[in-house]
């Protein structure tokens, strides 16, 4: 069998993709913020309160029928009322002036998921005010408002994060 040797037209065929990869690669270079531009991301993930809790005759009732039902067919992890929960309500203000209001809807086809925020802000780099107000919207006076409010120096090209915490029952920053 002989050897078959490359010749210099097949070794350019062979070396012209690894210098387009290198071009396109390199070449133009994109930055994802001009220079003077920062990023507020609000992320979180929050589980809302039920739409509908049942009082003791409701829940008599409940448990009552569950009785009733022969033992193979008695669900043990089921709950007395709804398993729909209330949307969020999230309110962004900068700098004084609101920028964001919004009601998200809980995940999940019967809407008894948790509710994701994810909300981008982009603006000049400096210090701003922010206030962050979220609330499970329902008519309740007695709801409890989470509020967030900051100064803070936003740095160039930087992003700062803002997320909930369950354990804190918090709004939380991350520079």
């Amino acid at each position: 069998m002989k050897k078959r040797k490359i010749t210099f037209s097949g070794g350019i065929m062979l070396f012209m993709p690894v210098v387009f990869i290198y071009l396109f690669s390199t070449w133009p270079s994109y930055e994802f913020y001009k220079p003077d531009e920062s990023q507020l991301l609000v992320s979180l993930k929050k589980r809302t309160e039920k739409s509908h809790l049942c009082d003791e005759k409701e829940r008599e009732a409940f448990m009552e029928e569950i009785a009733s039902k022969p033992k193979h067919m008695q669900v043990v992890h089921r709950e007395c009322g709804s398993r729909g929960r209330v949307p969020l309500e999230l309110k962004i203000w900068l700098d004084g002036k609101e920028s964001l209001t919004k009601v998200i809807k809980p995940a999940g086809l019967r809407s008894d998921g948790v509710v994701f925020v994810y909300e981008k802000f982009t603006f000049q780099s400096g210090p701003h005010d922010i206030k962050i107000t979220m609330r499970d919207f329902k008519d309740d006076p007695n709801m409890k408002v989470h509020v967030f409010q900051e100064h803070i120096d936003f740095q160039p090209r930087k992003v700062t994060l803002v997320t909930y915490t369950p354990e804190s029952d918090a709004l939380l920053i991350h520079n």
